[in-house]
Formats: structure tokens, sequence, C-alpha cells
């Protein structure tokens, strides 16, 4: 083969591939390409490089760490009131106590104990109403693919109806209509 050749095979490489190719000198002294990175590897690069999806992957997995740790590292008991501690400030404040290092509230609850606790079920109703929404949007997807025509206009119109309507509306609809605990409010945050 040529060096023409060889060059032109290599730019068709460089082109088919979508990446860079590195050509390095082997031990023979023929000219090879080194292997390309796996997918896991480009997938940590990228999200790597992305610094604001970086940060946003370390705050979201320092929520759910202290959430998960939330019966064991919590200083005090959410649900328990101290009426003779109500209202204490922050620790920054001037009469704030390391004791409630965020204070607490009027009934005298300490507010990080509540924070961290209420972390667990806000992240159990994000969850779950993600997987509600995914189960729905999978299933209308699915009828209305394997069906088509009419199944298909049908589905899309009610989908684009529902769609021009303020979500929020909806959701305060929803919410007074059939809200009544954790569960119902799953259910409705997972429509919208």
């Amino acid at each position: 083969m040529k060096a023409s050749e060889k060059t032109s095979a290599l730019w068709l490489g460089l082109f088919s591939r979508g990446g860079t190719v590195t050509v390095t000198q082997t031990e023979a002294g023929q000219k090879g390409l080194l292997p390309q990175p796996g997918p896991w590897q480009r997938a940590m690069r990228r999200i790597l490089g992305h610094h604001s999806m970086t940060l946003g992957v370390v705050i979201l997995g320092i929520v759910v760490v202290l959430a998960l740790l939330a019966p064991w590292i919590s200083p005090h008991d959410p649900y328990a009131q101290d009426v003779s501690r109500r209202l204490i400030p922050p620790v920054w404040y001037e009469k704030g106590s390391w004791e409630h290092i965020l204070g607490t509230d009027k009934l005298g609850r300490d507010y990080l104990s509540r924070l961290l606790f209420g972390a667990r079920v806000s992240l159990l109703i994000g969850l779950a109403a993600a997987a509600l929404a995914g189960i729905i949007g999978i299933t209308l997807g699915v009828i209305s693919g394997y069906f088509g025509g009419r199944v298909d206009a049908v589905v899309s119109y009610l989908l684009t109806v529902r769609l021009s309507m303020p979500v929020i509306l909806v959701a305060l609809e929803m919410a007074s209509l059939v809200a009544d605990g954790l569960r119902d409010i799953t259910a409705v945050d997972g429509h919208n």
C-alpha cells in the first residue's frame, strides 16, 4: 500500500468514526491506531467536562446521602415539640445556639432535623412521580406507535390539549379533587 493510500485510509477512518484518531509509531516501525475509549470512558469525560452537570450531580448526591443518613445524623427528633425553645435563631445570629444550628420553628422543632427528614419525603415524591410519568409516557408512546393511524392521532391530540394547559392550574385542580395524602400527591405530580 502506498503512502498516499495509507493517508486517505486514515482520513476515511477519521471521518467515518466521527472522532479523533491518534497515530503512533509501533515497535516494528509501522503506523498503527490507538484503541478508542469505551462508552463509559467517553460518558465520564463528557460528564466531568460539563461543569454545571458535575456540580448538580455532586449536590444531588450530597442531598441523597444526607437524606438516607437522616435517622443517624439528625441532632433532634424532627417531630418533638418544645415550646420553651421556640423561635431560636440560626447559629450565625447573635442569639443563635449550636444546639439548634438552623434554629427552631414556632413549636420548638429543630429546623435541621426537619430539613434532613423532609429531604427523604421530597426525594420519594420526585422519584415516584418521575417513574409514574415515565410509565404513562412509555405506554402511550408504544400504543400510539404500534397502532398508528387514528389511535396515534387521538393520543397526539389528547397530549397536545393537555400540554396547552398551564401545569400549575392542572396540578391545583387535581390536588383539590383527589389529594388526600402522600400517595395522592405523588400521583398528581406524576400526572403533570
